[in-house]
């Protein structure tokens, strides 16, 4: 049986969260919606919601009218990763103004704060979307000597290789691989790059698990 996807709906009551709504989507696109009659979330999930909204509210949001959120667990500790992505607008790419928000592990608590971009730029989508192999996306980020995980939400999300420039190389996410670099091709990168490198991919691979709260 193929896996399907699950969205659910919640609401809040005081201090009660319940599902209202189950919704599963295969890969095709058809769904089943279940309605849950409030049906109280788990102690994992509820931890998860708690975690996104304070994350709401501590996360910097001055890029864009919308937000979208992505929570997981966060692979270097018990507690979560709380994803602020700027919303999408049509024919562009919104590269700046998502965060990233580390909470406690029963979410009441915000540990920290990033901001994974320096300024609030969009960047329009290629005229060319017919050829969009032809294309690609390039990317300053003076925030750090490696890409965030957020190039490799946008390359992803959009389909365009990804092109980011460090102040100390460039580096290339195309298609569904990982970030390459020049210097690594030529023996040159240090163990703690390559060790930042991997978090970036394996912290993406989970990013793009299902069964997460939006």
């Amino acid at each position: 049986m193929a896996q399907k996807t699950l969205t659910r709906f919640i609401k809040q009551t005081a201090e009660d969260i319940n599902v209202i709504y189950d919704v599963r989507l295969d890969v095709k696109g058809d769904g089943e919606v279940i309605k849950d009659n409030l049906t109280p979330l788990s102690k994992t999930e509820i931890a998860m919601f708690r975690a996104r909204q304070k994350a709401m509210h501590a996360a910097p949001k001055d890029c864009a009218r919308g937000y979208n959120t992505a929570v997981m667990e966060d692979i270097d500790s018990n507690g979560w990763l709380v994803y602020i992505l700027a919303a999408t607008k049509e024919n562009a790419v919104v590269v700046g103004g998502h965060s990233r928000v580390k909470v406690s592990p029963d979410g009441n608590n915000v540990l920290a704060v990033t901001p994974l971009y320096k300024s609030c730029l969009t960047i329009p989508i290629p005229a060319d979307v017919n050829n969009a192999k032809q294309e690609a996306l390039y990317i300053n980020y003076p925030l750090a000597d490696v890409p965030s995980e957020i190039h490799v939400y946008l390359n992803r999300l959009h389909g365009y290789p990804v092109y980011v420039t460090t102040e100390k190389k460039r580096l290339a996410c195309k298609g569904r691989q990982n970030f390459t670099s020049q210097a690594r091709r030529k023996n040159k990168t240090t163990g703690n790059q390559q060790g930042t490198a991997e978090k970036i991919n394996r912290l993406v691979a989970i990013s793009f698990r299902q069964d997460k709260f939006y």
